[in-house]
């Protein structure tokens, strides 16, 4: 009765997301910390693409990212009661490397196709 309570109290409305708050692991300031320093260089990394850079000029810089992403799900598997934190990161990790794709076969990106695709990545969900 508590969990619901607490569950309606945040907005929470399903059995689901309750059982996730019972079942998921400790906060970690390092994986936090680790999460927003991986937000703000793939950001950067975008950003560079709607300034009209070419792709072979940070091929390098998304290389190196990209190891830091699989290095972060990697982290995360051996964390306990995690699943959700994982499969975020498996999102977070597809998108970037679409888009880090596209940016390579085009050679560079439009500024709309980047604000769109910036809007709904799942890194927006990175506070």
């Amino acid at each position: 009765m508590l969990l619901a309570g607490f569950s309606l109290l945040f907005g929470f409305s399903s059995c689901e997301t309750a059982t996730n708050l019972v079942s998921s692991t400790q906060f970690s300031q390092n994986a936090y910390d680790t999460d927003k320093q991986l937000k703000d260089e793939s950001l950067a990394l975008i950003d560079k693409a709607t300034n009209r850079a070419s792709y072979t000029s940070v091929a390098t810089d998304v290389a190196a990212l990209m190891q830091k992403i699989d290095n972060a799900i990697g982290a995360e598997k051996s964390r306990t009661k995690n699943q959700p934190t994982i499969a975020q990161w498996q999102t977070i990790r597809s998108q970037v490397s679409h888009f880090f794709d596209l940016w390579k076969k085009k050679g560079h990106c439009r500024q709309r196709s980047w604000m769109r695709a910036r809007n709904k990545s799942a890194l927006s969900s990175i506070r």
